[in-house]
């Protein structure tokens, strides 16, 4: 991360990476990146890598740079792995503006207590439940040790976007119920913007619940606009907003500290096996076929208002997700996702067969970027969409 630290995923722990780094110096001293991660930027040369996809395990980072304020978010939709892991497929971890925004819980005491459970689960995770249950990967037959070829995923990175997308569909609760297929999509808009839509996919006929999570890494958090969005409260430091572009009917709720009728907003901290409440945003909506939720992630500089003007939803075709967002900057993005077996995607005049695709519209009405997945050219009204091009105007 920005901070030189290592997210703790897992049974692991929030790394700094600067002794190990000076260790790595020894083996390849003339690796000019090492020596500025292990003297903490002071010398050497600061990397040039920014966003990167390792397959095989499954990681995704998206981030604008190495500076303290920069953003960073890791999405994991890999494999469970042999030992030490937990059942967290498509988590989330974000750090901008000086500190971690969206944690993991990282570690806990080996023992057989209700934290350590939860500490586990997918419940103490940025990810999904399903009817109240989560992931269970740890009670297949054969558990791997690894891959020979990466899992299922899409990673594309260019200089103004990234996306990534990865499934879950290997059951949830004690019986394994697969009856419901997790697919979460992340895109981010560059360098300052997240939008994460998660597809729910029933394919037993089922009406279910969804409880989209995240876990915020502050004392204190308010929900804001319209009910469907919360923001953290530090004083001193930045902060994250997530605004909600939900079905209606969605249900929003803060949870910190709860113990029944489930474990819920906690965190290990403190002292030894001790977890101390931790706020966690959990977003409840129910549907059957296909359901979409979409999700913006805005961070906020210290003592600084939110970016966000407004944020919405457009209605689409089931499997699809779309929305607009407008920025105080003068920026507004048009954004739509889809499953890949799903109808085109349409949103306005735009059209486009490929996984997802996002403009970036200035204050003047002018194109200023565009992203297309998988696709074979974003079309408005039948011609292909150019830079520069106005969206205010005639065509």
């Amino acid at each position: 991360m920005p901070d030189l630290r290592m997210p703790a995923l897992n049974d692991g722990d929030w790394t700094d990476v600067r002794p190990w780094m000076k260790n790595a110096l020894d083996f390849f001293p003339e690796r000019q990146d090492f020596q500025w991660a292990a003297s903490g930027g002071k010398e050497g040369e600061r990397p040039v890598t920014l966003s990167i996809a390792f397959p095989y395990a499954g990681h995704f980072v998206m981030r604008s740079g190495w500076e303290e304020n920069d953003g960073y978010l890791l999405f994991d939709g890999g494999p469970h792995g042999y030992d030490h892991q937990h059942e967290d497929k498509l988590n989330i971890v974000l750090y901008a503006q000086g500190r971690v925004h969206l944690t993991d819980p990282g570690t806990h005491s080996n023992d057989h207590s209700k934290w350590h459970t939860y500490v586990r689960s997918t419940r103490a995770h940025n990810t999904v439940l399903v009817d109240g249950l989560g992931q269970n990967r740890q009670a297949r037959a054969n558990r791997e040790a690894g891959v020979s070829t990466p899992l299922p995923h899409t990673w594309v990175s260019n200089p103004s976007f990234d996306f990534a997308s990865a499934s879950y569909e290997d059951g949830y609760g004690a019986q394994r119920s697969r009856g419901v297929t997790h697919t979460r999509s992340i895109l981010f808009i560059k360098p300052d913007v997240w939008i994460v839509t998660d597809f729910l996919r029933a394919t037993d006929g089922a009406i279910h619940r969804y409880e989209a999570l995240f876990h915020l890494d502050s004392i204190k958090v308010d929900v804001v606009g319209n009910g469907k969005s919360v923001e953290t409260c530090n004083r001193d430091a930045g902060n994250l907003g997530i605004y909600g572009l939900v079905p209606e009917g969605t249900e929003l709720d803060v949870i910190s500290g709860q113990e029944e009728p489930v474990v819920q907003g906690w965190i290990p901290r403190g002292k030894p096996s001790q977890c101390i409440p931790l706020p966690t945003a959990v977003y409840t909506t129910e549907g059957g076929g296909t359901t979409s939720m979409s999700f913006l992630l805005a961070p906020i500089a210290a003592k600084e208002i939110s970016p966000v003007s407004y944020a919405e939803r457009l209605t689409g075709s089931e499997g699809t997700a779309a929305g607009r967002v407008l920025l105080k900057d003068g920026r507004m993005i048009h954004f739509a996702a889809r499953l890949p077996d799903e109808a085109d995607l349409v949103l306005d005049d735009f059209r486009s067969d490929g996984e997802a695709f996002a403009i970036v519209e200035v204050a003047d009405g002018t194109i200023a970027e565009v992203m297309e997945v998988n696709g074979s050219g974003l079309k408005r009204n039948g011609h292909l969409v150019q830079l520069g091009e106005q969206l205010n105007g005639a065509d």
